[in-house]
């Protein structure tokens, strides 16, 4: 599977405390957007964040998940 490049991503942060939204960046990276306590906030704030950007651009967003997203690297800026 490729970089889901452009798609957000829901992940746990580096050290597991925390689940992050990010913009996939290719090659690993990410542009971390926010920080939660728990899944199910990230989720819910990645999907009204897809239709913020979506309703502005016209297009479509994908949100990927660890379980499809492999947005795995170290690489993530604020």
């Amino acid at each position: 599977m490729s970089e889901p490049i452009g798609s957000l991503c829901v992940l746990p942060d580096e050290r597991h405390e925390h689940w992050v939204v990010g913009i996939c960046q290719g090659g690993g990276r990410k542009l971390v957007l926010r920080r939660f306590e728990s899944k199910d906030k990230a989720a819910e704030w990645a999907i009204e964040e897809r239709g913020r950007r979506c309703g502005r651009d016209d297009m479509s967003l994908t949100i990927h998940f660890p379980d499809d997203c492999p947005c795995h690297g170290s690489g993530s800026t604020w």
